[in-house]
């Protein structure tokens, strides 16, 4: 243990955080262990529990730990699931039936589920817009959560047309192989372009319960729109990504001009 400087002026809670983020960093601390009760920190750095509660927010709110109700705090799995853009869509892998999350997941060898409900709604102003119809026009809407390893980690809506996907397989739970985007290219829609907005920001209430977020951490949200041969929107899609859970990875190449 390094003793807390007190002459530093950097907080004592800051730096007991140091440490103990070095210690994760490091693998002294590693995946799913357990760290030191409350009161065994507070005798180790000679601090009040007040500043170890400090110490122990800002690692949370890092995504490095996490507390599990009546068995203490534990330094969480640290394998993101990386989002790799590249021919995550392509049509090579629908027919290989290979989703995007499956994808995403099989990276950091997580186990993927997902929780699929199926509504149809009145289109909203923005989803009008985005779907060029008008709002309150029918849509149908795909809501998944999906998991982890049991562990939410996003939340996806899709919208299509009513006119464009009712009564088709798009409206059953299991959609078949290669999910929705090979059953618009049955309908002749076959989506063939992806326009992606990203933003990060703070989760509401709703979102952080169902997510499991931990105070501070933020949440990533991404609206992808689907468009066909002609420039017409098929599908959009809002995403919400727990921000501690995912890395986002793009590669970019360009041809020489010369």
């Amino acid at each position: 243990m390094t003793p807390i400087d007190r002459t530093s002026d950097r907080p004592a809670y800051q730096q007991i955080a140091d440490e103990l983020r070095e210690k994760i960093v490091t693998g002294i601390l590693p995946e799913k262990a357990k760290l030191p009760s409350e009161r065994e920190l507070s005798e180790e750095y000679e601090a009040a529990r007040v500043t170890i509660r400090q110490a122990i927010a800002v690692l949370r709110g890092e995504g490095l730990i996490s507390a599990e109700h009546g068995r203490g705090i534990f330094v969480r799995q640290r394998r993101p699931i990386r989002r790799i853009a590249q021919k995550r869509l392509s049509p090579k892998a629908r027919s290989l039936n290979q989703s995007a999350f499956l994808a995403d997941t099989a990276n950091a060898e997580y186990e993927p589920s997902v929780k699929v409900s199926i509504s149809v709604e009145g289109a909203d102003s923005m989803t009008a817009e985005v779907l060029n119809i008008d709002p309150g026009d029918e849509v149908l809407v795909r809501d998944r959560v999906m998991f982890a390893n049991g562990e939410p980690v996003q939340l996806a809506t899709s919208v299509f047309t009513w006119k464009l996907a009712g009564g088709t397989r798009i409206e059953q739970e299991d959609t078949g192989p290669g999910g929705v985007h090979a059953r618009l290219t049955e309908l002749g829609r076959e989506p063939v372009r992806f326009v992606e907005k990203i933003t990060v920001r703070m989760p509401s209430p709703e979102i952080r319960k169902e997510l499991r977020l931990d105070n501070g951490v933020p949440v990533i949200y991404i609206t992808r729109v689907a468009l066909d041969k002609n420039s017409l929107p098929v599908e959009v899609n809002y995403m919400t990504l727990a921000a501690d859970r995912y890395e986002l990875v793009y590669e970019f190449s360009f041809e020489s001009e010369n």
